[in-house]
């Protein structure tokens, strides 16, 4: 049986599910698991949350409401 390949970050990562939970806000993710670690309403809030978690190289990105529609 073949092995699977690791599904990247990015395939684990759910816009839509982030969107629906923090539109419009900013947040930082753990860059191995793409769990949620920190939220706020600015980039500034967020990086003082993070400083204090022991992770390296957060993800931080804003949350757009919407991310279009994308037809292949």
């Amino acid at each position: 049986m073949p092995l699977m390949p690791t599904p990247t970050l990015y395939e684990r990562l759910d816009f839509i599910q982030l969107s629906q939970m923090y539109a419009g806000k900013w947040v930082a993710l753990h860059p191995d698991t793409a769990e949620v670690i920190a939220v706020g309403a600015s980039l500034k809030e967020v990086r003082q949350a993070v400083a204090s978690i022991p992770v390296e190289d957060p993800i931080i990105t804003k949350v757009e409401e919407y991310y279009g529609a994308f037809v292949p």
